[in-house]
């Protein structure tokens, strides 16, 4: 099972990376010189230090980019903090780096900051969470998104434990299922 989810993970990085490379052109100074500075540039505004699946996502993105050539500049947050992950993108957009990979700590609230990606002409993908947007112009920003479907998810679940584990419907061998579920009482 790991390992479809593996190729999945690694066929959706490749075509966003394809696409992030097809954005924007090469050097326009004339300069054919082979340089970090050609380099496309990727503003990664991630959620940080959030557990165990948090660290070894980022740690893989950064080093998909990292493998794939691009120069990325990384920038987390603590404890959630939004207002910190609109600073570092509305950064990025000043900056003019080729694309945003965006992983929101809240799905709401982007649409200025999206806006202003369009305008720019910067592509934005998000990262495993989705984000809810209101205006048709931050609507063009987002060119991705990479990572499940929630919904899809929680739609498939049950079936897939009662396929799984008949056991769950009955309560182990032997206990009644009251008795084996005592501990969920509250008071």
């Amino acid at each position: 099972m790991k390992n479809w989810k593996k190729a999945i993970a690694i066929c959706a990085s490749a075509a966003a990376m394809a696409s992030m490379a097809a954005c924007g052109g090469g050097s326009s100074d004339g300069d054919s010189s082979s340089s970090k500075s050609d380099k496309k540039t990727i503003g990664f505004v991630a959620v940080g230090p959030e557990g165990g699946f948090r660290t070894a996502n980022e740690n893989d993105l950064k080093k998909a980019f990292e493998d794939a050539g691009f120069d990325l500049v990384y920038s987390p947050t603590q404890n959630n903090d939004q207002q910190k992950q609109i600073q570092a993108f509305n950064k990025f957009v000043n900056d003019e780096v080729d694309a945003i990979v965006l992983s929101a700590t809240n799905d709401s609230g982007w649409d200025d900051c999206l806006e202003n990606a369009a305008e720019a002409e910067i592509p934005v993908f998000t990262v495993d969470r989705n984000i809810d947007i209101k205006s048709d112009a931050a609507k063009k920003a987002v060119v991705s998104h990479i990572g499940p479907s929630n919904v899809w998810a929680g739609e498939e679940a049950p079936e897939f434990v009662h396929k799984k584990d008949q056991r769950l419907h009955s309560g182990r061998t032997g206990r009644p299922v009251r008795g084996d579920r005592s501990w969920h009482r509250l008071g």
